[in-house]
């Protein structure tokens, strides 16, 4: 399942509502269980105040494009970039959290044996790239990208990798179920 942060207008548009000014609203999809769609309005401690299962048909009918199932191209290189540019314990707590490499062990390690490390978990689990670099595996497309990529997802491919700083693979695009 993936969460996206919507704002008030799309959150009101598919009919959820705010109680105060304060808050945001959060969009689920969940592409594995038939594509099931909905939202939830929660206010400034995180607390749930309002929460509404949506039809797919709503989010067709308010051209709200989600793009789902994204598949970042993210290589070892850039990872032991990442790594290596860090303070060596903020790096090896990174490790610790996304490869599962012991902090100690990481500290100790030449930079070599972290490189092919890294490079080994990643072979093994790809999409630990996209948890290192926090990256969304589902995202709500701004109305004037997808209207500008309408018959063109090159578009909606550029945009997201500008947006974030990374060639796409692939993805797959709500308006498509």
């Amino acid at each position: 399942m993936s969460c996206i942060k919507i704002d008030k207008a799309i959150t009101e548009k598919l009919g959820g509502y705010f109680s105060k000014e304060d808050g945001y609203g959060m969009l689920f999809f969940d592409p594995a269980n038939d594509c099931s769609i909905s939202i939830s309005v929660r206010d400034e401690k995180d607390n749930i105040i309002f929460f509404k299962p949506i039809s797919k048909e709503a989010i067709k009918e308010n051209n709200i494009i989600i793009a789902y199932d994204i598949d970042w191209d993210i290589n070892a290189s850039e990872i032991t970039e990442a790594l290596d540019v860090m303070r060596v314990f903020d790096a090896a707590k990174k490790a610790s959290e996304i490869f599962g490499i012991s902090e100690a062990q990481y500290v100790n390690m030449h930079t070599a044996e972290r490189h092919d490390a890294i490079y080994v978990a990643l072979h093994h689990s790809p999409g630990m790239g996209d948890d290192f670099f926090d990256l969304p595996s589902a995202i709500l497309i701004p109305e004037e990208v997808w209207i500008e990529g309408a018959d063109d997802n090159d578009v909606i491919t550029d945009w997201l990798s500008n947006e974030y700083g990374f060639c796409i693979n692939g993805y797959k695009l709500s308006a498509d179920i």
